[in-house]
C-alpha cells in the first residue's frame, strides 16, 4: 500500500501529463472558432493539428530520452514550463502565425508528459512500478479525453482564448505543486551519465535492434493504437450523417466513453506487477476482436458503435499500458530511451490508422472501416504469436549464470 507521501506526486504527475497531452487537443472543438477570429480557410485552421501533432513525435525523439542523462525532475519541470509558455503565447497571440508559433512550442514540449510516465515507475516501491505507470497514464489518457469537450465548452463561453488562458494556469499551477512535492531524483545513471547526447540517440537503434520483446510489443500497440485511430478518425462522419444524425454534441458526449479505458489503465498495470501480463495481453487482445465484431452492426444501430468503442478502447489503453510497462523495463538504465521508442512507434502507428481509416471512409464507407479495423487487429494476432513464441523461447533457455 503507498503512503501519502507517494500517493501526492503520483497523482500530481497524473495530472501533469493529463495537462500535456490533452494540451495537444485543446485546438480540435476550436477550429472554426480559429477560422473566424484571424480569418484563415478551413484547411489552415486545420493545419494547427498537424503542427501540434508534428512537433509532439519531433519531441518524443529529441527530448524524452535526455531522462537517461539529465536530472529527471528538474527536465519534467522544465519542459512543463516550457509547454505553459506555448500555451500562454497562443492566448495572448494577435495573428494566426503567432498562434501557430505557440502551439508549435507547446506541442514540442508536451513530452514532458513522457518523461514523468517512466519516472512515476522508478518512484514507485519494489513490484508496484506497473501500478504507477498506469495511474499515470489514467490521468493523460483522461486528459486527452476530457480536453476537447472542456475546450468545446469554455471556446462556446468567451472565445478561443479562454481555453488556452485555463490551461496555462493550470500547467504553471501543477508544476509549482510537483516542483514542492516531486521527491529528487536520486536514482544513479551509472551507464548513461557520462555519455554523449549522440550516444545517448544512437543507442536507440542499437536498443531496437538487439531487444525482440522491444520490437514486438511496440508494434502490437502500434497495431492496436491503428485500428482505434481508424475508428475514431470517422466515428464523427457516421453519427452525424445518415441514420443518425447526431449533434456535435452528442458525439463528444459518446467519445467520453473512453474515460472506461482510461480507468482500466491502473489495474492493468497491476497485473503486470503480478507477473501476468500474459493475461493482461490477452484480454486486450480479446476485447479489441470482439469490439471490431460488434463494429459490424454500427451502420445501422447506435448501440453497436458505442459498445464496440467502449470494447476497443479499453483493449487499445490495456495494450498500452501492458506493452509500455514490458518494453520500458527491458534494460535497466535505459527507460526514458526505451520509452521514447515505444511511443514513437505508438504514435505511428494512430497517424498511419487516422490515414486507413480515411481511405476506407471514402470508398466503402463504415464498412470499408470495419474491414481495415479488422485486418488490423489480424496482424496484430500474428505479431501476439509472434512475441508469445520470443517469451516462450527465452523462458526454455538456460540462464547461463545459474547452472544447467
Amino acid at each position: 500500500m503507498q503512503s501519502r507521501t507517494q500517493t501526492t506526486p503520483l497523482l500530481l504527475m497524473a495530472i501533469a501529463t493529463g495537462l500535456c497531452a490533452g494540451g495537444n487537443y485543446v485546438n480540435q472543438p476550436l477550429l472554426a472558432d480559429f477560422s473566424a477570429t484571424f480569418g484563415v480557410s478551413d484547411s489552415m485552421a486545420a493545419a494547427t493539428v498537424t503542427v501540434l501533432q508534428g512537433m509532439y513525435a519531433l519531441g518524443l525523439i529529441l527530448l524524452v530520452p535526455l531522462g537517461d542523462k539529465f536530472n529527471r525532475k528538474t527536465l519534467a519541470l522544465t519542459l512543463l514550463g516550457l509547454a505553459a509558455a506555448g500555451h500562454f503565447l497562443a492566448t495572448i497571440s494577435p495573428t494566426f502565425w503567432i498562434l501557430v508559433i505557440g502551439l508549435a512550442i507547446a506541442g514540442l514540449f508536451s513530452t514532458a508528459a513522457q518523461v514523468l510516465v517512466p519516472y512515476a515507475a522508478d518512484l514507485a516501491p519494489e513490484g508496484q512500478a506497473g501500478q504507477a505507470m498506469g495511474t499515470v497514464l489514467s490521468g493523460l489518457l483522461a486528459g486527452i479525453l476530457l480536453a476537447r469537450t472542456v475546450s468545446g465548452i469554455l471556446g462556446q463561453i468567451a472565445g478561443i482564448r479562454l481555453p488556452y488562458a485555463t490551461l496555462t494556469l493550470a500547467l504553471v499551477l501543477v508544476g509549482i505543486a510537483l516542483w514542492r512535492s516531486l521527491p529528487s531524483d536520486t536514482k544513479p545513471h551509472s551507464a548513461t551519465e557520462s555519455i554523449d547526447l549522440r550516444r545517448v540517440y544512437s543507442s536507440m537503434l542499437e536498443l531496437a535492434l538487439t531487444q525482440p520483446r522491444v520490437r514486438t510489443r511496440s508494434l502490437m500497440s502500434a497495431l492496436a493504437f491503428a485500428s482505434v485511430a481508424a475508428m475514431m478518425a470517422t466515428m464523427t462522419a457516421l453519427l452525424a450523417g445518415k441514420p443518425f444524425f447526431l449533434s456535435t454534441g452528442v458525439i463528444g458526449l459518446i467519445g467520453l466513453a473512453g474515460v472506461v479505458g482510461a480507468l482500466a489503465a491502473r489495474p492493468v498495470g497491476k497485473l503486470g506487477d503480478q507477473n501476468r501480463s500474459g493475461l493482461a495481453t490477452a484480454l486486450s487482445f480479446g476485447s479489441l476482436v470482439i469490439g471490431w465484431i460488434i463494429a459490424i452492426f454500427g451502420a445501422h444501430h447506435l448501440w453497436a458503435v458505442i459498445v464496440a468503442f467502449l470494447f476497443v478502447d479499453f483493449g487499445l489503453q490495456s495494450m498500452h499500458v501492458t506493452g509500455m510497462a514490458i518494453v520500458t523495463s527491458t534494460v535497466p538504465g535505459a527507460r526514458a530511451r526505451l520509452n521514447s521508442l515505444y511511443m514513437f512507434i505508438y504514435f505511428l502507428g494512430a497517424t498511419a490508422g487516422s490515414l486507413i481509416g480515411a481511405v476506407a471512409w471514402h470508398h466503402w464507407q463504415w464498412p470499408g472501416v470495419v474491414g481495415a479495423g479488422l485486418i488490423l487487429v489480424g496482424i496484430l494476432g500474428v505479431v501476439y504469436i509472434w512475441d508469445t513464441a520470443i517469451v516462450r523461447r527465452a523462458a526454455a533457455t538456460p540462464d547461463p549464470a545459474g547452472g544447467s
